[in-house]
């Protein structure tokens, strides 16, 4: 009978024996960091902002533009730009707006005028609305004259520009 065959199943034995432990460490800890990896980008992914730019028309003519936060968690506003007709009429404040006014043709006492003021960076949160620019008819101004242009093919021509970020840094342009 040969003896050597019994000494190498026993040293089979012990290297699985020693080893075996190691490799379920191993694959513990990879699931492990995997599993943390996932959850981190699912924790990423459900708090990420998304704003949107919307419009709204007043029936005597008035515009209203509004930065909505129609995704999951607060967005940073950082930089906001207002640009019309394709160039930035400057960052956001009273003397934009009032360039603003005076390139659409609504300034003077017809109009009232609301604008965004920021300083710093900007939170808004989830669901949330600010409203950027809003220009509508004074309530001392006479009616608009019947068939008189009011305003609704103004709204093409402005545009925001800027940048938000999420609470984790990272950073979108707004369009």
């Amino acid at each position: 009978m040969d003896a050597g065959g019994g000494v190498r199943w026993k040293l089979l034995a012990e290297a699985v024996r020693a080893w075996l432990p190691i490799v379920v460490s191993v694959c513990a800890i990879s699931l492990t960091i995997f599993q943390a990896y996932s959850t981190r980008r699912h924790a990423r992914l459900s708090v990420q902002p998304r704003l949107d730019w919307t419009v709204n028309l007043g029936p005597d003519g008035g515009i209203a533009y509004r930065l909505v936060n129609v995704g999951f968690g607060p967005a940073i506003l950082q930089e906001l730009q207002l640009a019309l007709d394709g160039e930035v009429v400057g960052s956001d404040g009273p003397a934009t707006c009032a360039e603003v006014d005076r390139r659409l043709g609504r300034e003077g006492d017809a109009w009232d005028t609301a604008c965004f003021d920021m300083e710093g960076e900007y939170v808004i949160r989830a669901g949330d609305s600010v409203v950027v620019y809003e220009s509508r008819r004074a309530a001392a101004a006479p009616a608009p004259a019947e068939g008189a242009p009011l305003g609704p093919e103004d709204y093409l021509r402005l545009k925001p520009d800027g940048r938000y970020c999420s609470f984790y840094d990272e950073c979108w342009a707004l369009d």
